[in-house]
């Protein structure tokens, strides 16, 4: 009997840490000490800037690139920007910062989410799953996040675009990272 007990806790002991070596390592990122969200180090900063006069913060990472069924390669994309928002309700932030993308060619709200779908952590922000077509026809689906707090006079702006043919293998990754949005 403690033969078959010491089997099964080097078993079960085998699968966790397979399953531990599977899962992405995580890094937090913090913009403008007033945002936080967690992503897998798959993504690279490749710019910063701050503009200390406007109270304003942008950051872009770029996940590392990897290849589709299809053999094409594709690096997706995600912008933060925190800003100092006076005076504004999510509604006319968004809108506002929404006239942007509706720009993009073919650019289509495929579905809006709001703290009450349970996606986004901050109760007073809207996000859109939308669609785009860049200049060489490619579709685009983007995520676009909209975030108030009012309290520190804080908007957030936050992006993650990817070719449409690959989003559904990074669909999770994408989910987690917009859950873990959080103001701090």
């Amino acid at each position: 009997m403690k033969f078959f007990f010491s089997i099964c806790v080097l078993v079960f002991g085998l699968v966790c840490n397979a399953q531990t070596n599977n899962n992405p390592e995580f890094q937090t990122i913090t913009v403008r000490k007033a945002v936080s969200y967690k992503q897998s180090i798959d993504w690279s900063k490749t710019s910063s800037q701050q503009d200390k006069k406007r109270g304003l913060e942008i950051i872009t990472y770029t996940r590392k690139e990897f290849s589709l069924t299809s053999g094409k390669k594709i690096a997706p994309t995600q912008s933060c920007i925190v800003e100092s928002v006076r005076n504004s309700d999510i509604k006319s932030y968004s809108s506002a910062n929404l006239a942007f993308f509706k720009k993009q060619t073919d650019f289509k709200i495929q579905k809006i989410i709001t703290h009450n779908d349970g996606l986004l952590s901050i109760p007073y922000a809207i996000g859109y799953w939308a669609t785009y077509s860049d200049a060489k026809g490619i579709i685009h689906k983007v995520i676009i996040v909209h975030a108030l707090n009012s309290n520190k006079g804080i908007g957030l702006q936050f992006f993650i675009d990817c070719p449409e043919d690959g989003f559904s293998d990074l669909e999770t990754e994408i989910t987690d990272i917009i859950r873990s949005i959080q103001f701090i």
